[in-house]
Formats: C-alpha cells, sequence, structure tokens
C-alpha cells in the first residue's frame, strides 16, 4: 500500500506540480486548496507526510493547521514540511514552534534537503523567478528522505 500524502495549498498549479512529483514516485496524493478543508480530511484519514502552505483563504492559516496536528495523537509525529512563498526568518521559526519538521520556499528552483546547511531552503536570487523547473527534474532525491513516507 502506497504512503498517503496530504498536500495544502491555496495555489492550484503548485498543487498540480507537487502531485505529479509525488505521484511518479507512487505516493498516494490527497489535497486540499484550504486549511478548514486539511482539517476535515485529517479527521477522516490518515496520512503519512503533510506539505502545508501557509497563507491561505478561510482564516485558518498553514500555523493553525500544523499546532492542531500536533494536539491529535495520531499526527504528533507525522512529518509537516511547510512549503511557503513567505521568506522571512518569523515564519520559518513560527513554521517549526507550530511543529513542523522541515521548512522550503517557494518558487523551485533546487533542491532542499535536510542535510544541508540549513533547514530552510535559500531564497532564489533576484530575476530567478521565471526559472521554475519541470516537474520530470525533480527527482525523489530532492524529497527529503527522512520524511518521505518509504524511504530510509
Amino acid at each position: 500500500m502506497a504512503a498517503r500524502v496530504l498536500v495544502v495549498d491555496d495555489d492550484v498549479t503548485v498543487l498540480a506540480l507537487e502531485r505529479q512529483v509525488l505521484e511518479r514516485e507512487k505516493y498516494e496524493v490527497v489535497t486540499a486548496t484550504t486549511g478548514a478543508a486539511a482539517l476535515a480530511l485529517l479527521r477522516e484519514r490518515t496520512f503519512n507526510l503533510i506539505l502545508l502552505d501557509i497563507m491561505m483563504p478561510g482564516g485558518v492559516d498553514g500555523f493553525a493547521v500544523a499546532r492542531a496536528l500536533r494536539e491529535d495523537e495520531r499526527y504528533r509525529r507525522t512529518p509537516v514540511i511547510f512549503i511557503s512563498g513567505r521568506t522571512d526568518a518569523e515564519a520559518t521559526r513560527e513554521g517549526f514552534k507550530a511543529g513542523g519538521s522541515m521548512f522550503l520556499t517557494k518558487p523551485f528552483t533546487r533542491c532542499s534537503c535536510p542535510g544541508s546547511s540549513s533547514r530552510s531552503s535559500a531564497p532564489d536570487p533576484p530575476g530567478s523567478a521565471s526559472r521554475r523547473p519541470d516537474p520530470s527534474s525533480l527527482p525523489r532525491s530532492c524529497w527529503p528522505a527522512q520524511v518521505l513516507p518509504g524511504t530510509s
């Protein structure tokens, strides 16, 4: 049985990219576009990994979702990776405080792994926003091995 990943982001383009990369690696992917929808899915099903945006519409942001996860016995040890356009240090601190396992920034232009010198990916250089990768250029090794279910 494939590991189940919940991807939460209000940007449908990001959802599609993350879904494509994860499904190619044989993960079962479930998506939500709001924090409230994510909380409903988390009550109904069990997930092995949660990829979570911070800023979402509807009054329930990613930090609130992560805090709720940590209060639920089923999800206390489930990895939560924040993937956000926010690059400020306060967002990173708040993400870890809320229970995040890792904090990655958008747009994706390079692999970010826990073995690097920082647990947060660096922002892209000015003028690089147009260099978004083709999903096929993101191998499984780009995803943090310690947090992807089924890897060692």
